[in-house]
């Protein structure tokens, strides 16, 4: 049996997607016998036999709905972006990493949009300090109608302080010109960064993973300040995710934040 299906036949884990976690953090062992000494296990599809006793290392760690919930966490920490007491919005809510990450770490409320329908995970599906709207472009949206739609049935979700957002299937700057729409003055933002979304299909190699990406990184981190910048949104960082992608691609974030508009002082 695979080492993460195992965990969460032995009950050591709540789902998949949780041991998963766990083996990337290097927290699951395994032993083959009662005097040998444990292993740590590599990867979740590691085969654990019958006779093998799993163990959990140090699971203090943070636990999330989905993997992205430890990606962000690691941001968060790495940006030292406060979360307590602030408005959230989740752009590719999806399962709910992202979200679960901001209520834990103390968001007054998070409204996530996704194009996608009933994927947000049951633990976080009608929590009352999250707003989740499904079926939802963000790339096609009018930002101004979304805004209020969002103020009518949510007041006091809004304003934004802080948005996050983790995409797929469609390049960061197509949607940041509506993001930023989102976001007023001085609200923050933690934007995944996908390489292969952004590089073009012919630097895409045939098992999906980016093509020469060290050659091609500085030129992408490039563009996206530039289109960060035309947007009025001031980037304090780009840095690699602390996880790679499921696909095996590194990742990035950039964290920036809006301009105040010097006209209103707002």
């Amino acid at each position: 049996m695979r080492a993460d299906l195992a965990l969460v036949e032995k009950g050591l884990c709540p789902s998949r997607a949780q041991a998963q976690i766990l083996i990337e953090q290097g927290k699951v062992q395994v032993r083959n016998g009662v005097v040998q000494a444990p292993v740590v296990v590599k990867k979740a599809s590691q085969q654990i036999e019958p006779f093998m006793t799993l163990e959990l290392i140090d699971c203090d760690a943070p636990s999330f709905v989905s993997r992205g919930g430890l990606k962000l966490h690691h941001a968060l920490e790495t940006t030292k972006i406060e979360v307590h007491a602030r408005r959230c919005i989740d752009l590719g809510q999806s399962t709910g990493g992202f979200t679960d990450c901001l209520l834990q770490k103390g968001a007054s409320s998070v409204v996530g949009i996704d194009v996608g329908r009933e994927q947000l995970h049951p633990r976080l599906r009608g929590h009352q300090a999250v707003m989740a709207l499904e079926g939802i472009n963000l790339y096609k949206i009018n930002a101004g109608d979304l805004e209020k739609d969002i103020a009518a049935l949510k007041p006091e979700f809004m304003p934004f302080d802080l948005a996050v957002a983790d995409l797929s299937f469609i390049s960061l700057r197509k949607v940041l010109p509506n993001i930023a729409k989102l976001m007023p003055a001085r609200c923050e933002g933690l934007f995944l960064v996908k390489p292969q979304f952004e590089v073009g299909p012919e630097n895409i190699g045939k098992n999906g993973l980016v093509k020469n990406l060290d050659d091609l990184i500085e030129q992408l981190e490039n563009d996206i300040k530039t289109c960060c910048a035309q947007l009025d949104l001031t980037v304090k960082d780009f840095f690699q995710c602390e996880l790679k992608g499921g696909d095996g691609n590194q990742e990035y974030f950039v964290y920036a934040t809006k301009s105040i508009d010097v006209a209103t002082n707002h």
